[in-house]
């Protein structure tokens, strides 16, 4: 489980630790923050579908592909299928145009995602280790 689906797991549990009898400027303040933490919240998921559809209607080369998930992995970095993504690209082939500090940073970045995020046996059914090796051997 990632931190964006547990989100709305937390949200009802925040409502309720929300205590109408307290001052009403703190109430009313936890109330707003609480209403934009939500809309926030839309807000990526709908920035989200639209990179999905975008990315499933279009014919994209590497470089474009590892740049839109790149871009994905800056505004929602604990996406485990987008890190999973941006490995499996990168272990497949390195972009000739590529940044190859950024990208290792990313890759760092997103192998720490996938060790806590899946367990052991979720990554040797993924070849893990494996996608993992080609990217450090290739730099």
């Amino acid at each position: 489980m990632n931190f964006d689906s547990e989100f709305a797991r937390l949200i009802p549990k925040c409502t309720e630790a929300i205590h109408s009898h307290q001052h009403e400027h703190i109430f009313s303040s936890q109330v707003t923050m609480l209403k934009q933490i939500q809309q926030a919240n839309i807000e990526k998921l709908e920035w989200l579908e639209s990179k999905h559809k975008y990315i499933q209607a279009n014919r994209m080369t590497l470089s474009e592909l590892i740049k839109i998930y790149i871009e994905i992995n800056q505004r929602c970095p604990f996406l485990q299928s987008v890190c999973m993504s941006i490995i499996k690209l990168l272990a497949r082939r390195w972009p000739k145009d590529a940044d190859m500090e950024f990208l290792l940073k990313v890759v760092h970045q997103c192998d720490t995602v996938i060790r806590q995020m899946m367990d052991e046996q979720e990554r040797e059914k993924a070849n893990y280790e494996q996608l993992y090796q080609n990217i450090l051997e290739a730099n």
